[in-house]
């Protein structure tokens, strides 16, 4: 089995989440396609025909699939049916991204140390998807930590 990727649905700002992931998680589009490039392209109005039928994001190993809403009808309860997990190799990545998601979105929990030896934070983003980000301290800096403390 393969890892998972999570697949964020949108009610026509799709290009503009695309975007904006693309600048706070430091990543690239991988694969764009809108509605008028696909066989739906007859059925849709002229203003929905340019919105995202499919794309791919990625940065680092995380991947994301993205679409905007077949019409303008169909409703996503933003946020709701996705969170999404991330786990971090460094404190000073944790931090911009953080702070990036943070930006014209809400913090649920402050990123901070925690009991169980992480600096975690939860953040909802300003196109309302819940984030969950991880750094997980090791040993070693457990005890760097400590030593700064003077315990």
């Amino acid at each position: 089995m393969e890892s998972v990727i999570p697949y964020l649905s949108f009610e026509g700002n799709a290009i503009e989440a695309l975007s904006f992931y693309t600048e706070a998680l430091g990543g690239r589009v991988l694969y764009s396609q809108t509605f008028r490039q696909s066989e739906l392209e007859p059925n849709l109005p002229e203003d929905w025909k340019d919105k995202v039928m499919h794309a791919a994001f990625q940065s680092g190993d995380l991947q994301l699939m993205v679409s905007d809403t077949p019409d303008k009808e169909t409703k996503v309860n933003s946020g709701d049916q996705v969170q999404l997990a991330l786990n971090f190799t460094s404190e000073q990545e944790i931090d911009q991204v953080y702070q990036n998601l943070a930006k014209d979105g809400q913090v649920t929990l402050a990123l901070e140390k925690t009991f169980w030896g992480a600096k975690f934070a939860m953040v909802t983003d300003k196109f309302g998807i819940r984030w969950m980000l991880n750094f997980d301290y090791t040993d070693q800096t457990a005890v760097e930590d400590q030593a700064g403390q003077g315990n």
